[in-house]
């Protein structure tokens, strides 16, 4: 005799499911981790329980069909077909981060720290063996991921997870044992020398930003403020004698290395009024650099350029409109006594823009399903 109880059973074991399986895909070999997100975001879909679930967050949904619509007509239009793929993988993410918001709860999210610090350690130690096998001592790790800027990403959002919860003490519903806070403290360890192994200078970049607003935002504004200017004289240094400080002028490299990317995405975007307000589809600089002579690469290496290149004004409008539905939950959170919540979402959205400005690490599976488990957290429950 099926019971009330017995359907709550079921939903509770197929949301503990739902969040293991999500908070393992950043971990995943890139290719596996694509199959393994298309089936959770079918399975969503499809059982009517989860699909509830993403149907309460409206406004999450509205957004999603608006980016969705708006770069399928663009990339049908140019015949952008790499933009077709890309944009259902797109609206399939954005609906998992929609799912994530409505049944994550403070049990679920400690669940999913402690898997994204395992997944931490073991992409470590995956690195650090590329790193011994690797003959050539130029190249670069990238883990399970298909480039070592997007390794880094994952680092870099994995640290600011297993930073957060290592110094959380916002709530002593789920207490966490000393193993739990060893694990966290191991696992930050492990995620700088992934960032430090993979020589990814903007994931560097965003790790130090984030610990910057993280001390920050714990009340530290003397700690904050030292650290402020001591990066700033490092950085001074740097520019001034590049031999003194050689990683300085190695990251200024990461900027000067694309300025004729961004003047080159620039002058394609704004080539007509239809480019400019709604963009040619996902991947356009990839798709025209050949025919239009532009600086060769993959994307624009900046979030703002690559978005404007991609879906125009109208598609950054709604991004932003994304990001500020975002942030609103994040001082919702905050609203009812859960700063976890508020700290974690807002380092992890400043660790996005800041990476964001050299490269646009976001836009990838692995990337953005641990952006978006992130931004999902809860603390104090409802």
């Amino acid at each position: 005799m099926i019971t009330e109880n017995n359907i709550k059973d079921k939903t509770d074991s197929l949301t503990v499911l739902m969040i293991i399986l999500i908070s393992a895909v950043p971990f995943c070999h890139y290719i596996f981790s694509g199959a393994l997100l298309l089936l959770i975001s079918v399975s969503l879909i499809v059982i009517r329980q989860t699909r509830r679930e993403i149907m309460r967050q409206k406004r999450m949904v509205l957004l999603t069909a608006m980016i969705s619509a708006l770069s399928l007509i663009v990339s049908v239009v140019y015949g952008n077909t790499i933009g077709i793929f890309i944009t259902s993988g797109v609206f399939l993410i954005l609906l998992i981060g929609a799912y994530l918001r409505s049944v994550m709860n403070d049990k679920l999210l400690k669940l999913s720290s402690l898997i994204v610090a395992a997944g931490g350690i073991i992409t470590s130690l995956i690195v650090i063996m590329q790193r011994i096998k690797f003959e050539d001592p130029n190249h670069r790790p990238y883990g399970l991921s298909y480039n070592p800027n997007y390794l880094g990403s994952v680092a870099v959002l994995a640290a600011v997870f297993s930073m957060v919860m290592l110094f959380d003490k916002n709530s002593d519903k789920v207490k966490s044992a000393v193993w739990e806070k060893v694990l966290y403290f191991v696992s930050f360890f492990a995620d700088v020398v992934t960032i430090l192994i993979s020589e990814s200078r903007s994931s560097l970049l965003a790790l130090t930003a984030s610990i910057i607003i993280f001390v920050f935002l714990k009340g530290h504004y003397i700690i904050t403020a030292v650290s402020c200017v001591a990066g700033a004289t490092v950085w001074i240094i740097g520019l001034i004698n590049p031999d003194f400080f050689s990683w300085t002028n190695s990251l200024t490299e990461v900027f000067t290395g694309r300025l004729d990317i961004w003047k080159d995405a620039f002058s394609s975007f704004s080539g007509n009024f239809f480019t400019v307000m709604f963009g040619r589809g996902p991947m356009t600089y990839y798709m025209v650099r050949a025919n239009e002579g532009l600086t060769v690469a993959d994307h624009a290496h900046n979030i703002l350029l690559d978005t404007l290149i991609n879906v125009g004004i109208t598609g950054l409008l709604i991004y932003m409109a994304i990001i500020f539905d975002i942030i609103k939950n994040a001082f919702d959170r905050r609203s009812k006594g859960d700063s976890t919540a508020f700290i974690l979402i807002t380092v992890a959205v400043c660790a996005v823009l800041v990476q964001g400005i050299p490269d646009v690490t976001i836009m990838w599976h692995q990337t953005a399903t641990l952006f978006l488990l992130l931004c999902a957290v809860k603390k104090v429950n409802d």
